[in-house]
């Protein structure tokens, strides 16, 4: 920019000033800045919420027989609910409000209510609070077992523990969460903390940045993971798995093992049942105990099979590109081409079960554990 139309702007400017100048409104004194008036106000705030108290809430709600499910919402804190063998709903919701006394405080609190909504087979449970005063809410609730559960928890301080129930579903929920003994399937999304599910019969989840623990899941696992960790331990069934940017171990699983997605880490120790791996850029590990199919495709990251004792396996493993194949642990030699490094060998005779290694632009190292 030239000094000419530098000029030229800084005229525009002054003139749009002096214009604004002579046309706006006289200021009132409402208008005027006030370091007095800003203090008072911030007092005024400071008096508001100068008390804090607490007052629980406590009853039972009776259920229908037609209620499958409860639907919670609006806690803002901590909420416990465990399945039982009863007919109603028992729960204790406290309350933490603030006002600018005690006394307006508890009244605050007693305000707040955990409202219900019928709608036919789930009923609902959504905490209603007034407007004055600030208000955190904590709930446990003792529930049929044989409902299933509609969580909804905003705050990544919250903790989450459910347990007992027939089916359990998480509507974004934040935050440290635990579920046990759960007979049917969990179901939602979690995202931004820790989630630890002990005995379900199935999963199907959406994960963001979850620190993710499964154990002891019957029926398999459905699960989109981005930016976390995930493990997978003792459990059965498939196992379906499209990451991102994720870290994921599966031991001793099962059932069949099927992954996709690039970046991260993906690890298998164990297998029972076929293993197929299609990611890019992620480094990927097997460790392989029995006979078991497998099937590993990654590039630009390393890629590992380690045997435990002598599996009876065919050894088929391609290299495109640049990488190295190293397989002296196991006294084995690769052959390089122009473009692709190979090694093929049969650990047993005959040996039908096929492990199939490819990689581009990394290594493919076999060793022993």
């Amino acid at each position: 920019m030239g000094r000419r139309e530098l000029l030229i702007i800084v005229g525009f400017f002054a003139v749009g000033s002096l214009l604004y100048w002579w046309t706006a409104p006289p200021a009132t004194e409402s208008s005027r800045f006030s370091l007095g008036r800003l203090v008072d106000e911030i007092r005024a705030d400071i008096r508001r919420d100068s008390s804090d108290t607490t007052f629980t809430h406590a009853g039972t709600i009776a259920l229908s027989g037609s209620v499958a499910e409860v639907r919670l919402s609006g806690v803002t804190g901590d909420v416990l609910v465990t399945g039982e063998d009863r007919a109603d709903i028992a729960f204790e919701l406290l309350v933490h409000s603030t006002g600018p006394d005690e006394a307006t405080a508890v009244e605050y609190a007693k305000s707040t209510a955990l409202v219900e909504d019928d709608l036919g087979g789930t009923l609902g449970l959504r905490v209603s609070y007034p407007p004055e005063g600030r208000q955190r809410t904590e709930i446990v609730m003792r529930v049929p077992s044989r409902l299933g559960l509609r969580v909804e928890t905003q705050s990544s301080s919250n903790t989450s523990v459910i347990s007992d129930l027939r089916a359990v579903r998480l509507e974004g929920t934040v935050g440290e969460t635990t579920l046990e003994r759960i007979a049917g399937e969990v179901s939602g999304s979690h995202r931004n903390g820790r989630l630890t599910v002990t005995g379900a019969g199935s999963v199907s989840l959406t994960l963001q940045q979850s620190r993710a623990t499964f154990a002891d899941v019957t029926g398999g696992l459905a699960l989109n993971a981005t930016r976390g960790e995930t493990r997978i331990v003792g459990s059965g069934g498939a196992i379906e798995i499209e990451q991102a940017n994720n870290e994921l171990r599966i031991e001793e699983h099962d059932g069949a093992i099927r992954v996709s997605g690039s970046g991260g880490q993906v690890e298998i120790v164990g297998p029972r049942r076929e293993v197929e791996v299609d990611v890019r850029r992620a480094e990927v590990e097997v460790v392989l105990a029995r006979a078991v199919g497998v099937t590993v495709i990654t590039t630009d990251e390393p890629l590992r099979l380690v045997l435990e004792g002598q599996p009876a396996i065919t050894l088929d493993a391609v290299i495109a590109g640049s990488g190295e194949i190293d397989a002296g642990d196991v006294g084995l030699t690769a052959t390089r081409g122009q473009d692709q490094t190979s090694l093929t060998h049969a650990f047993a005779d005959p040996a039908p079960t096929r492990v199939v290694l490819r990689n581009r632009r990394d290594d493919i190292v076999i060793r022993k554990r």
